[in-house]
């Protein structure tokens, strides 16, 4: 797990979807999105139910969680 932290407006969100673009498999939850938030308030183990192959690496972007 990492955590990316810094000012605002400086490239954390790029980053992450960069990163999650430069891999086979993953997946982005931004909690300022409402219908994410409900996705997550359903089935907080949404990001589990992707079809992905088990053997490869899956990242999980989880954006915009603190306050």
């Amino acid at each position: 797990m990492t955590f990316v932290s810094g000012l605002r407006q400086v490239g954390k969100t790029t980053f992450a979807k960069r990163l999650l673009a430069s891999v086979d498999g993953g997946s982005y939850f931004n909690w300022d999105v409402a219908t994410d938030q409900k996705k997550l308030g359903k089935d907080p183990y949404f990001y589990e139910s992707v079809d992905r192959d088990p053997k490869q690496p899956f990242l999980v972007v989880l954006d915009e969680i603190a306050g």
